[in-house]
């Protein structure tokens, strides 16, 4: 269905106001504008909301209640920055890596751990290159795993990383240089940087 352009005009003043909410959420606050404005014609449906939205990129987007100063400045060089997803041309050009959080377990001694997951995936073919648990998030628990990496899949051209204490502690950095392994760290609060670890 159309939306004539009050509505529409409406919806976007909504988005810039609150660009945390999403579709349902507009949706519902126009219909509810519509009761109180009869003026601005019929409320149109959720899928209609959430097809003119889209089609004009008016995307949910995060937004945190205290924001940090990394934060602000991190969302500030998103909006003036076009963003594209990338890909490696080839296997083995580009890996990423990341440590993921588990639920707590208990030892045989009754300690309770969060356990911490290292995955290292491929760029272009997506290949996990190793994954293991471990009980910390130490430069080496990083090292181990990248070991077991190399030794099962060669080396890459180059790794991305976060900004993690593992990633940037000396002995990382000095040993990826002596290989010849560039070391790429993705810019704080940037998660689109991190593309490869959302398929898990």
């Amino acid at each position: 269905k159309a939306m004539n352009s009050a509505l529409l005009k409406h919806l976007h003043n909504q988005y810039k106001n609150y660009p945390h909410w999403s579709y349902q959420l507009h949706a519902d606050n126009l219909a509810v504008c519509v009761e109180q404005k009869p003026e601005l014609g019929k409320a149109p449906s959720y899928s209609t909301v959430q097809r003119r939205m889209k089609e004009r990129g008016w995307t949910k987007k995060y937004s945190p209640v205290n924001k940090t100063k990394g934060q602000i400045l991190a969302l500030n060089r998103l909006e003036k920055l076009e963003v594209r997803s990338f890909e490696a041309e080839y296997v083995n050009a580009l890996w990423h890596l990341d440590f993921h959080e588990g639920r707590r377990v208990v030892d045989v001694n009754g300690q309770w751990h969060t356990p911490k997951v290292l995955c290292i995936l491929d760029d272009r073919s997506r290949l996990c290159c190793h994954i293991q648990w471990y009980l910390d998030e130490t430069a080496d628990t990083l090292i181990h795993g990248l070991c077991q990496a190399f030794i099962k899949r060669g080396l890459p051209r180059s790794l991305m990383t976060d900004n993690g204490s593992g990633m940037v502690a000396g002995e990382t950095q000095s040993g990826l240089l002596k290989l010849g392994i560039k070391h790429e760290r993705t810019l704080p609060y940037s998660p689109y940087h991190y593309v490869a670890h959302t398929i898990m």
